[in-house]
């Protein structure tokens, strides 16, 4: 009963800091172009997990406001250069059946580009990952293998997201090695497209499983953490749900919310020294 409150405050906490920071980069922008200077055009990456049926009016209003927000763009699209435009990316982990669904049909019809992350060991199951039963999407299906050959491919692109959903660390590095190049090889089987894009399960991840994840034929990884001096490989998302308040949602579409990842690698990176 105690984390709910406890939740809310750190939830304000990170709108206070996200406005601040999003106040300083406006009016950073702002200043560079006084000068007449180019800014580098902006990318922000959302990722989603799933979109119930009772979340789907709420996700489309979201849907909504992205396109109005900025421009809807692929996750490893190269933005331009320069340029005033804010790009905003859609990525969607763990595959669940209810993205397809609820999801893609409000994608579709708003043209917004999409990228789903799949544990391709539990197409068609449960989430073998969730062990409480009282997690949100415990109950929430994967989509088949069917489903996923379906994907609109103008619409849609396929990353991976593992076979089991383990946490890579944690894993004996043949084991680990096995996760990334077989949930690549079967991906590539079911769908006949190339993949090449990869998120980590729980946003963990070591710098052994970057190179690793280099070995085996990936062009680009994502994760909710990210650690300092990381090249263009590696690229940071921020997590929302159709739970989001309007404010915090507000921010997180226009990039304020981009230092979190950051923030997250340290943190994964301290605990991991302590322990």
């Amino acid at each position: 009963m105690k984390k709910k409150p406890l939740r809310r405050i750190i939830r304000s906490i990170k709108i206070v800091v996200a406005l601040a920071y999003y106040l300083i980069s406006y009016f950073t922008a702002g200043a560079v172009r006084q000068f007449g200077r180019r800014k580098n055009a902006a990318l922000t990456i959302l990722n989603y997990h799933s979109v119930k049926d009772e979340q789907l009016k709420k996700f489309q209003k979201q849907m909504e406001r992205l396109k109005r927000a900025g421009e809807p763009f692929f996750a490893d699209q190269a933005c331009p250069l320069f340029g005033r435009t804010h790009f905003i990316a859609l990525t969607f982990d763990d595959g669940f059946k209810n993205v397809v669904e609820n999801a893609l049909p409000v994608l579709r019809k708003l043209r917004i580009p999409a990228t789903l992350f799949v544990p391709v060991g539990h197409l068609g199951c449960l989430p073998g990952w969730i062990n409480d039963p009282l997690h949100e999407n415990a109950g929430e299906a994967l989509m088949s293998a069917g489903q996923l050959k379906g994907l609109p491919k103008d619409l849609i692109k396929i990353g991976s997201h593992s076979v089991t959903h383990h946490v890579l660390p944690e894993l004996a590095q043949e084991q680990a090695l096995f996760e990334l190049c077989e949930s690549k090889r079967l991906l590539e089987t079911i769908t006949g497209r190339k993949i090449t894009l990869l998120s980590f399960p729980y946003d963990i991840y070591s710098s052994r499983d970057l190179e690793m994840a280099k070995e085996a034929g990936y062009t680009k990884v994502f994760s909710g953490s990210l650690i300092f001096g990381s090249d263009d490989f590696l690229t940071g998302r921020v997590d929302v749900s159709t739970s989001d308040w309007k404010i915090e949602y507000w921010l997180k579409l226009r990039g304020a919310y981009n230092w979190v990842p950051l923030v997250r690698g340290i943190r994964f990176r301290l605990i991991s020294i302590f322990k």
